[in-house]
């Protein structure tokens, strides 16, 4: 029976994320960018071989692009939200201050409309 449990546990520790394409990536020129990059030819013989294999380079470089550029998405969020906030609390009223309290809120809007999406 341990043996089992620990063959279980064995599997569930090589199991990698499934790839999935996310909607987003469609909006940030940098996707096409580093799929034509690493969209290689092999040097396997077959198209078949050729094609899994570009897929697979591209799906690992994909993911990992996606954590260094969304990755810390809601850590944006919050921190531009607190940002508003404070500027919208702030009894300021010189122009400088509103102009930033509008960049501000685009920002906002923008990191909300990538949640969004994702």
């Amino acid at each position: 029976m341990a043996e089992v449990s620990q063959a279980n546990q064995h599997r569930i520790q090589q199991f990698k994320s499934r790839f999935q394409f996310e909607k987003l990536w469609l909006k940030d020129d940098d996707c096409l960018q580093l799929i034509s990059r690493f969209w290689k030819n092999s040097t396997a013989s077959d198209p078949t071989s050729q094609t899994l294999n570009n897929i697979s380079i591209c799906a690992s470089q994909l993911q990992a692009w996606h954590r260094g550029i969304f990755g810390d998405l809601p850590r944006k969020i919050k921190s531009s939200d607190q940002n508003v906030a404070a500027l919208q609390n702030s009894n300021n009223t010189d122009h400088e201050h509103f102009v930033e309290f509008q960049i501000s809120e685009n920002i906002l809007d923008e990191l909300l409309a990538q949640e969004e999406d994702y």
